[in-house]
Parts: structure tokens; C-alpha cells; sequence
């Protein structure tokens, strides 16, 4: 999903792939807030977030 610059909202369907293991948010500078669904990932080992400009809230669970 890197440089979604019109991006503000994550997908729901994200949070479905729960085998994903990198997720590149980078350069989405719109995106305000991560969903505490996104910590359905449990395979999740890398999260980028470079260039988050707007981000207003992260949750403890990630």
C-alpha cells in the first residue's frame, strides 16, 4: 500500500490477513488512524510507517 497518498481510512480486509508479514505504509500520508484490528495480525513483523504525516493515534496493541 506504499505512497496512497489519497488513503485515510486502512481497509477492513486488511485485518483478514492474519499470515501477512510486512506491511508497508510508508509515504501514506493521509492515513490518520490504525485500526486496533490490524493487531489480528499476528504474523506481522514488520510495519513500516516512514513519512506518516497525519497519524494521530497509534494503539498500545501494536
Amino acid at each position: 500500500m506504499r505512497n496512497c497518498k489519497k488513503i485515510e481510512n486502512l481497509p477492513t480486509y486488511i485485518c483478514n490477513l492474519v499470515r501477512l508479514k510486512e506491511l508497508d505504509l510508508s509515504g501514506c500520508r493521509r492515513l490518520k488512524i490504525l485500526s486496533n484490528t490490524i493487531s489480528n495480525l499476528k504474523s506481522l513483523q514488520v510495519l513500516d510507517l516512514e513519512g506518516y504525516y497525519s497519524l494521530q493515534t497509534l494503539l498500545p496493541s501494536i
